[in-house]
């Protein structure tokens, strides 16, 4: 029988850790000595513990190893190879989120930085009178931006298949306001009167209007502070007043990937 403090020594943990696994039910040992207390724990048990340690190593919670070791999910291969897929990706999703936490913390602080805070915005208005034009495409009804990434995905895997496109070829991501709350995004192309639409997709006819327009540089994840500038000086600095109907973004040669440092898209804005 080996003592609790061999044990934990052996597998790099604390004695605290063991006394923790014991009262959660997680690893128990295999004797409890009824005069001092003392926790023994036999030989066989090693292995079981040496994969507790390494799942915590992996940030597996205690409850789901709990559920492996209840379930007999360890003892079975396919199961438990099933449980560390289901982690990683519950890993990737959490590093995601983390990377985009830090993008946004970098642009906080190069911003702090640079004290624009204090000063005026940076864009400028162009304005524009732009007629009607058609394009062809696939929607998603919103309420925020979160479904629009994986609509541009879906749909740039299936673009080829709209013929005729307008030439020059232009993709457009288009908001059309349904009501306070909620919004249709399109994910198109610029397309010719009477090109063919593609099961799943749908047409869009953009009508003639006056547009505020506005290009943003940098990055994708970067466009919503060329939006929060937009929007807070539209009125009180540029003296231009929004007119609701379809707002675009206009990707053109220009666009150099969603992630390039340099890529332009111009954001359309309609005023009266």
């Amino acid at each position: 029988m080996i003592l609790i403090g061999e044990l934990a020594r052996l597998l790099g943990v604390t004695s605290r850790t063991l006394r923790h696994y014991d009262q959660i039910g997680l690893f128990p040992p295999a004797q409890l000595h009824p005069d001092n207390g003392y926790r023994y724990y036999r030989p066989e048990q090693i292995a079981l513990l040496e994969r507790i340690v390494q799942l915590r190593r992996l940030d597996v919670p205690l409850e789901a190893i709990k559920r492996c070791v209840t379930e007999g999910l360890l003892d079975d291969a396919e199961s438990f190879a099933r449980f560390l897929h289901e982690h990683r990706e519950a890993l990737q999703g959490d590093l995601a989120s983390r990377i985009r936490l830090l993008d946004e913390l970098n642009r906080l602080i190069a911003t702090v930085e640079k004290g624009s805070p204090m000063q005026g915005p940076t864009l400028k208005p162009v304005i524009v009178e732009l007629p009607a034009f058609e394009v062809i495409g696939m929607s998603v009804l919103c309420e925020d931006p979160t479904p629009i990434p994986v609509l541009w995905q879906n749909f740039i895997v299936r673009s080829h298949e709209i013929v005729p496109k307008a030439y020059p070829q232009r993709a457009y991501g288009v908001g059309v306001p349904e009501s306070a709350e909620r919004f249709r995004y399109y994910a198109s192309w610029g397309s010719e009167p009477g090109t063919p639409v593609p099961e799943g997709m749908e047409r869009l006819v953009i009508p003639a209007q006056r547009y505020a327009r506005f290009t943003h540089v940098g990055p994708a994840i970067a466009v919503v502070e060329t939006y929060r500038q937009i929007w807070e000086s539209l009125e009180p600095v540029w003296q231009l007043r929004h007119q609701l109907g379809p707002q675009f973004e206009l990707h053109d040669e220009r666009f150099k990937g969603p992630q390039h440092p340099l890529s332009e898209v111009d954001i359309h804005i309609p005023i009266a």
